[in-house]
């Protein structure tokens, strides 16, 4: 049974009648059932009203009014951990932060927020019109966008248009790298994959800011001040499941097949249960400058482990192919 809060006009927001199948997790917004993310729409939906502001759902996980769409997957994960009767109060505070990010002056030069101008992390499934064309894929599948941190909200530039009074992509980016480093350093989690392999370890980067996936632009940087590494031999295998999250194995032996494990899990999960979800896959940044995934859904939905490319060729320095040819598949099981 859900709790009742205050709703508009000074009515209580019913609590949902049960329906049939409404326990099972809702297909756009996971972390929820059917029903709670059918009474979280209706509370955001009220929200907008009461600012007078109607709008409607789009029946993939967000709302429509007024030529905007308002995402509900942050909102979603928050209110997942809440209590039912915190939900109107989410609803009314998510929906002000929205319209105060609606009222915000456009900066008219670079100088107005050059200390506020970041990069962000976006899923390109996120973006179904295509990117923006200066935005560079950081990641398979991942790019990354200029946004401004601003007090109340974040303010991502995905029209290029936005971008030429700040002196364009090539000006802010430099200036969005540099603000990137000067962040409070993430804080940092060792976890050892198999407690008997010290070269298992993952080290998980935890930003409160919206910027701890992002942080892997500047990837050097990270290395060389949190954990003293400078040019992995072997590169770097990483995971960017939301964007509070980056995650880290730099191989060396053996444990890497556990450390690619714990990053399997630790991507498909964080990437559902949380805010603002980037990737469930992990991927491998190589000495040489390649980029590749290694890791993807299978026909039956699980994750599977490529051990190809790049990823091969790691696996035959450190003396973990066995006998194989490197050009097939392992699944995060047996790998």
């Amino acid at each position: 049974m859900f709790g009742r809060g205050r709703g508009a006009w000074g009515r209580l927001d019913p609590a949902p009648t049960p329906s049939p199948g409404g326990d099972r997790p809702d297909p756009n917004l996971p972390m929820l059932t059917v029903d709670e993310a059918a009474w979280l729409l209706a509370l955001v939906r009220r929200a907008f009203a009461e600012q007078g502001r109607e709008t409607v759902g789009d029946g993939a996980g967000a709302l429509r009014g007024d030529g905007q769409v308002y995402g509900l997957h942050n909102l979603a994960a928050h209110a997942a951990g809440a209590a039912r009767r915190a939900w109107p109060d989410l609803a009314r505070r998510h929906v002000l932060d929205m319209l105060a990010a609606d009222r915000t002056p456009e900066p008219e030069s670079l100088d107005e927020v050059r200390d506020q101008v970041m990069l962000k992390l976006r899923p390109l499934s996120d973006l179904p019109g295509g990117p923006p064309a200066y935005a560079p894929e950081v990641l398979p599948g991942v790019v990354a966008v200029a946004a401004i941190d601003y007090p109340t909200h974040v303010s991502e530039l995905l029209d290029a248009d936005r971008l030429e009074p700040l002196g364009g992509w090539g000006v802010i980016r430099p200036v969005a790298l540099e603000n990137l480093r000067r962040l409070e350093a993430p804080r940092l989690e060792a976890l050892e994959a198999d407690e008997d392999r010290p070269d298992s370890v993952v080290n998980v980067m935890l930003s409160e800011d919206f910027f701890g996936a992002a942080r892997i632009c500047v990837l050097d940087t990270l290395l060389a001040s949190l954990l003293g590494i400078e040019r992995p031999e072997h590169g770097v295998l990483v995971a960017v499941p939301n964007r509070h999250v980056l995650a880290i194995h730099i191989p060396s032996g053996p444990g890497l097949i556990a450390a690619l494990q714990l990053l399997v899990t630790l991507a498909t999960e964080e990437s559902t249960s949380a805010p603002g979800p980037i990737s469930p896959y992990v991927y491998l940044m190589a000495a040489d400058g390649r980029i590749e995934q290694v890791t993807r859904r299978g026909d039956d939905g699980d994750v599977v482990i490529e051990v190809r490319g790049a990823l091969a060729e790691v696996f035959e320095r450190l003396g973990l192919l066995g006998d194989g040819d490197g050009d097939g598949e392992d699944d995060a099981g047996p790998v």
